[in-house]
């Protein structure tokens, strides 16, 4: 699904903590605090407030908000009037009087209480860990570099702060807005809220570099990270092959491209890449992350010795935990995988990306188990718990392969594919299927030019 516009979004970085009315509010916790209380708020229900906020003081029709954080056609308002529901309740807010939430009666809702960052900060430029001034625009993104690198949610908003901070304090540097653009359009994918908060303003980013220096790569794998999201293949090799001629020994933008080679089936290709990345970066966690997943398709134990460095380097995101859950699988569920696994699953269970919820664990090797795990993913993906890229791969993997193919079309509606690797051993059997060719057809895949990586 294309993401609605967010020209009028407020500019607030909402990942890292913002104030709404006399709340306090931590999405990367799913809190909201007032005083000495704390309430948890279902991730739902956070997505839907952060939905509002990010229009702050406009209306958001009910159409609006099911598209953006319900979009499967089968789902009814009701999920939405509960969300609703539930979200007044924790801030102490009544349809009638709609001090944080109002109803605009026949249209849609509006978050009208006032908005403003979590901790107000002195404009000037940012500081390091230790309190002092980072006044190169090479310090400061180096810095935010590192973070980066780590993948995980906390740094990453680390990141985003000091590069916006800086940015806002001495608006000539190419490299601080790619370099911001960058981290914007990665974020989402760390942190419970929607995806549209941070697409606009990575394009605007990524365009304000180019428009300081036109040969910026990263700039230009921004855009084609963008393009990538968005299945349009051609326009991503054409940017990313501009990206590569500019920058072709950064590893931000061999580590982009590498994934985009990976979805077009470049498989030695993307090998070749990341490989490339990791020697010009060896201490990059998201680097070591694509590295262990291009490796699922030549070698497994070296995949798993990739995982246990990125962790070690400070990854901590569901798509790690997923990979790890993926090679487990492979080569067997013993006492100690499983284990770790109902760790992971009592840590990740709410987030629609997490791929391996109790009922597939309850299915795998049963007799009976392609009927019920049909039946289970369908619900789930269904009432928007699952998403539907992520119920594509159980399917495609454990079948039945005709729900598989059903499921397809929605995942295809919603521009969901992407979680499916379509090229692991695991869906062999759906990618035979004649109705794989045409479903490839479909999303632009055959056909695609590809680039050239020198």
């Amino acid at each position: 699904m294309t993401p609605r516009s967010q020209a009028n979004a407020v500019t607030l970085p909402l990942a890292g903590g913002f104030r709404f009315g006399d709340w306090a509010v931590v999405p990367g916790e799913n809190l909201i605090r007032q005083g000495d209380r704390t309430t948890r708020l279902e991730p739902k229900v956070m997505r839907l407030l952060l939905a509002l906020v990010a229009r702050h003081d406009q209306v958001c029709t009910r159409a609006e908000l099911l598209d953006q954080l319900w979009p499967s056609p089968e789902t009814t308002e009701t999920s939405l009037t509960r969300a609703l529901s539930e979200l007044r309740r924790a801030l102490g807010d009544s349809r009638d009087k709609g001090r944080y939430i109002e109803t605009i009666q026949g249209v849609g809702y509006k978050a009208s209480a006032p908005l403003a960052p979590l901790v107000p900060k002195k404009p000037g430029p940012p500081t390091d860990q230790f309190g002092q001034p980072l006044d190169s625009a090479e310090e400061v993104v180096t810095l935010a570099d590192y973070l980066v690198a780590r993948r995980n949610a906390k740094d990453f908003s680390h990141a985003i702060e000091l590069l916006g901070e800086f940015a806002g304090h001495d608006p000539n540097h190419a490299q601080v807005f790619a370099m911001l653009a960058y981290a914007e359009r990665i974020i989402p994918l760390y942190r419970e809220e929607p995806v549209g908060l941070r697409i606009a303003q990575a394009r605007e980013h990524a365009l304000e570099a180019l428009r300081l220096d036109g040969a910026n790569g990263l700039a230009w794998s921004v855009l084609g990270g963008l393009a990538h999201d968005q299945w349009q293949w051609r326009e991503a090799l054409k940017q990313f092959e501009r990206a590569v001629s500019y920058s072709p020994f950064d590893a931000n933008v061999l580590h982009a491209y590498s994934e985009l080679l990976l979805h077009l089936g470049e498989l030695e290709r993307a090998l070749e890449c990341i490989e490339r990345a990791c020697r010009i970066k060896p201490v990059s966690a998201g680097e070591r992350l694509v590295l262990a997943w291009v490796l699922l398709h030549f070698d497994e134990a070296r995949a798993r010795q990739e995982l246990a460095i990125a962790r070690r380097l400070g990854a901590d995101t569901v798509f790690t935990d997923n990979l790890e859950c993926l090679l487990n699988n492979r080569s067997g569920w013993n006492e100690a995988a499983l284990g770790r696994w109902r760790k992971l699953n009592e840590a990740r269970r709410d987030d629609p990306r997490w791929m391996w919820p109790d009922y597939f664990m309850e299915v795998i090797g049963s007799e009976d188990s392609s009927g019920a795990l049909g039946k289970a993913v369908r619900h789930r993906v269904d009432s928007g718990d699952l998403d539907a890229g992520v119920g594509l791969f159980f399917l495609a993997s454990a079948g039945p392969l005709s729900e598989a193919f059903a499921l397809a079309e929605k995942a295809v509606s919603e521009r969901r594919l992407f979680i499916v690797d379509p090229w692991l051993e695991e869906t062999r059997r759906f990618r035979e299927m004649p109705a794989f060719g045409a479903l490839r057809e479909r999303i632009g895949l055959d056909g695609a030019v590809m680039g050239v990586v020198d």
